[in-house]
This record gives C-alpha cells, sequence and structure tokens, in this order.
C-alpha cells in the first residue's frame, strides 16, 4: 500500500512581494486518488486592463511570480518532504 498524503501545501513569491497558493481539500484528495494535479490553473490575479503584452510563456511568468520557482511541501506516513519547482 502506498503512503497517504495527510497535509499538502505550495507557494511561490510573487512580483509584488505576496505569496500565491490555490491548493486545497480537494487537491489532496485526488493526489491520494492519483490523479494529476495542475497547481496553478490560472494566475494568482487576473490581468488589468492595461497588462502588458508578453509573448512567450516564460515572460507571462516574469510578470507575476518575482523567482520562478514553486515550494512544494507534504507530509504522508514517512514524514515531512519538501520539493522545489521551477516555473520556467
Amino acid at each position: 500500500m502506498e503512503n497517504q498524503v495527510t497535509k499538502l501545501y505550495a507557494e511561490a513569491d510573487l512580483v509584488n512581494g505576496g505569496r500565491a497558493s490555490n491548493l486545497n481539500q480537494i487537491d489532496l484528495e485526488e493526489i491520494n486518488e492519483k490523479q494529476q494535479l495542475l497547481l496553478f490553473q490560472k494566475y494568482p490575479n487576473p490581468p488589468s486592463p492595461d497588462f502588458p503584452g508578453k509573448d512567450t510563456p516564460k515572460e507571462q511568468l516574469e510578470y507575476y511570480f518575482s523567482d520562478l520557482k514553486m515550494n512544494l511541501k507534504w507530509t504522508d506516513e514517512q514524514g515531512e518532504h519538501q520539493e522545489q519547482i521551477m516555473l520556467k
């Protein structure tokens, strides 16, 4: 039997100095059912009408995320784990 995730947290630093995370209890259930999880299904804040045109996905990520990294932390029966995911 594989380990069940009991806690899950993801965060990324935003350009404006804040942090973003959009995981919830449903995401935890999907992970334990071995389903695919989209960490950011949409950007943390919708773009304003004067959103500068960005041609590439990397430019779009750089507009929102200050260091282009996401920290993912989870706890299961074997303890606490952490991984850093590059967003570019």
